[in-house]
């Protein structure tokens, strides 16, 4: 876990707000799912510099109204989810509209375009994004958003809004342990997995596995209808695929960032290494001007799952769906990575 700790002093709060501001006013956070980026968030959320928007990718914004996330907050989602404490329900900052939804706020935000170039030309989801970013300057505040959907798109959201970003890794056996944890292959997690493939298959990267695992294109007319045909599939893929497909999206979206994001702050590592943290508080401080410790940090380890970290065949796909990947990077990057995902990728690579 993060502890967020605010400056001592007003006057030293009110000169570093300004600096920062001047130098960066979004900062955007990208994680896997249960990658521990809501506890961040939550961090984030406790700061009134920010204004703070979690997932704003998610499904449900295109029909929800904020008393649905607030009757689910009450019967548990948070303790469910293995979640820190809040005080109101996670989407509290969107603007939601009378009828429910967001504005502006369209159904293929979610799932597709997994993977956006920097150059593409998606008027629509910039347009949305920037009505966020507009809410928090309207009340003179910095924006922050954790994205569990976009990671692959860090190199868009520089190239359009020049954010600060900060790509959270987790080692990928750990995620999926906690997937599994959430109900085996009922697990909403896995759904959104397979989903993704889905609705990008026809993409280079993801094409070859898409085929594979014979996994069709899904298109309904509702996101609900979209996740129970997921669902169908998951259930007839064995465990071991499961994995493969929970490491291929690990692995193309870590290569990504490697080459994008302004910061990686590994969890696992976080957790086990003292001066690994003390580096990360620094850094954290230099890129957004807010001081955090992680002497609370904890690793949790969910139950076992079936199926191997690495079957043979899942290597050579997802070490051709990288290549696929026109992204660059330098390999002393990879100092940041716990070793074992350090390992990993590099076998992967």
């Amino acid at each position: 876990m993060l502890r967020l700790e605010i400056p001592r002093t007003q006057l030293e709060d009110n000169r570093l707000a300004s600096s920062v501001v001047r130098r960066n006013p979004f900062v955007c956070l990208q994680t896997m799912w249960r990658s521990c980026g809501t506890y961040l968030w939550s961090k984030f959320r406790n700061n009134h510099d920010f204004c703070t928007f979690i997932e704003p990718c998610h499904e449900k914004l295109l029909f929800a109204t904020s008393e649905m996330f607030q009757k689910d907050m009450e019967e548990g989602v948070t303790t469910t989810l293995r979640h820190p404490h809040i005080d109101r329900h996670y989407f509290a900052e969107f603007p939601f509209q009378e009828n429910g939804g967001v504005r502006y706020f369209q159904k293929r935000f979610s799932f597709e375009d997994y993977y956006l170039p920097e150059e593409a030309d998606d008027q629509g989801l910039k347009q949305y994004i920037t009505s966020l970013l507009d809410i928090a300057r309207n009340q003179n505040r910095r924006s922050f958003t954790k994205f569990c959907r976009f990671g692959m798109k860090t190199a868009w959201l520089k190239k359009n809004f020049a954010p600060t970003m900060i790509y959270v890794v987790r080692e990928p056996d750990a995620m999926f342990r906690s997937y599994w944890s959430l109900g085996g292959k009922n697990s909403y997690f896995l759904c959104g997995l397979v989903l993704i493939i889905s609705k990008n298959r026809n993409h280079p990267i993801f094409r070859e596995a898409a085929d594979h695992w014979a996994i069709p294109t899904i298109d309904c007319s509702t996101s609900a209808e979209e996740i129970n045909e997921a669902y169908k599939i998951v259930q007839r893929l064995d465990d071991q695929t499961l994995r493969d497909i929970c490491l291929l999206l690990w692995a193309v979206t870590l290569k990504h960032n490697l080459a994008y994001a302004d910061l990686l702050l590994d969890v696992d590592t976080l957790a086990l290494n003292g001066g690994y943290r003390k580096q990360m508080e620094e850094r954290l401080l230099q890129e957004i001007g807010i001081s955090f410790t992680f002497d609370d940090i904890q690793r949790p380890r969910q139950a076992e799952a079936p199926g191997l970290l690495v079957s043979p065949l899942g290597t050579e796909m997802i070490r051709r769906s990288m290549q696929r990947l026109p992204a660059d990077f330098n390999f002393p990057s990879l100092d940041v990575l716990s070793p074992e995902s350090r390992t990993l990728f590099e076998a992967l690579s």
